[in-house]
């Protein structure tokens, strides 16, 4: 594996800690002040990931990402609501299936059930809406691409103060400057390079980082709170970078890269797995024995643990592959498996 996309499965690693933690009940002040990078980071790796040649074809784009996205969140979404009509034999509320139906068809937080797949959605449509406006605009400089991307961003917060928009797509457009520099990042090969000027300017970054966390307000893109857009896209810039950075760094200590590339590797059924349902086992669980509520750090450690587990179970299965961990089918593969499948059984 490359340095640089080492550094990336480790970023990716981390940040889905940092999102498992702030569910998990991490106290506020510190889950405040990630919420300022946490989410423009996951923007910017996407960026980063995001291949050119896709300009050239989106429909291989919305296929592509209709596997590796859309498949899962309806999958979580259906896995939900029979875990959550399970636990109604337990005593819980018994879900309304009407109710689910219409969370999983919008696809924002504050209608599913599994609040975390709101960003399966909003990623599937930033990334169909930055195809489209890279597609318009490649030939064009880079100034007028970055004047084009913060007009996106400031129409999508203004969206967002009018009506919350299915799938996610008003916050799509907040997050088209943190796709775009993660594909200028990319286009520069800035991890590919020594990083001297940053290093020398790391105290400058971080130091604009905390201002602009310390004069804004609480961020939250699921909820459509950026507080000053400004402060937010600065906050979300230098954080990411700095972190991106820190990564880099760590590549040395092996065991931990290890650890935190399995993590970024396994995010997508991390993402979608740990709120609803690898919490709720845990908490269950813990009353249990224990006759208490877990502490944060306990919820956070077992039920990514829990996630691992649904990982590795699942990663035997094929057919689990591609409805939970989003892997695209060789179709003419499963047609063989078929096939065969019918031959044994006639």
């Amino acid at each position: 594996m490359s340095k640089r996309f080492e550094t990336i499965d480790i970023v990716k690693g981390i940040t889905i800690l940092l999102v498992v933690a702030g569910h998990a009940g991490v106290p506020s002040e510190i889950n405040d002040f990630f919420r300022n990078f946490r989410m423009p980071l996951f923007f910017l790796v996407t960026g980063f990931l995001f291949s050119a040649y896709k300009f050239e074809n989106v429909s291989n784009l919305i296929n592509n990402r209709f596997w590796t996205l859309i498949v899962p969140y309806v999958t979580a979404g259906i896995f939900t609501f029979f875990f959550l009509f399970s636990l109604s034999f337990l005593g819980r509320d018994k879900p309304l299936l009407t109710e689910h139906i219409k969370g999983i068809a919008i696809g924002n937080g504050e209608y599913l059930s599994n609040i975390p797949l709101w960003f399966l959605t909003c990623l599937f449509s930033t990334q169909i809406i930055f195809y489209i406006f890279m597609k318009s605009i490649q030939s064009t400089t880079v100034f007028f691409q970055w004047i084009i991307v913060f007009t996106l961003g400031t129409i999508g917060v203004f969206l967002g103060e009018i009506q919350h928009l299915p799938w996610g797509i008003d916050v799509a457009l907040v997050a088209q400057p943190f796709l775009f520099m993660g594909y200028k990042l990319k286009d520069l090969k800035v991890l590919e390079k020594n990083w001297k000027i940053f290093s020398l300017s790391f105290i400058s970054i971080f130091l604009i980082f905390l201002i602009s966390v310390n004069l804004n307000s609480l961020i939250d893109m699921n909820n459509r709170v950026y507080g000053n857009i400004i402060l937010f896209y600065i906050g979300g810039f230098t954080g990411s970078i700095l972190v991106i950075k820190f990564c880099e760094l760590m590549i040395s200590f092996r065991s931990t890269v290890r650890f935190l590339t399995y993590i970024g590797k396994e995010s997508l059924v991390i993402l979608t797995f740990h709120m609803q349902f690898s919490f709720t086992v845990v908490v269950i669980l813990y009353d249990l024995i224990f006759g208490e509520f877990p502490a944060w750090y306990t919820i956070f450690t077992l039920g990514v643990t829990i996630c691992i587990l649904v990982s590795v179970i699942t990663g035997k299965f094929p057919y689990l592959n591609i409805i939970i961990k989003g892997k695209k089918p060789d179709l003419k593969r499963l047609s063989s498996s078929m096939l065969s499948f019918k031959q044994n059984v006639n």
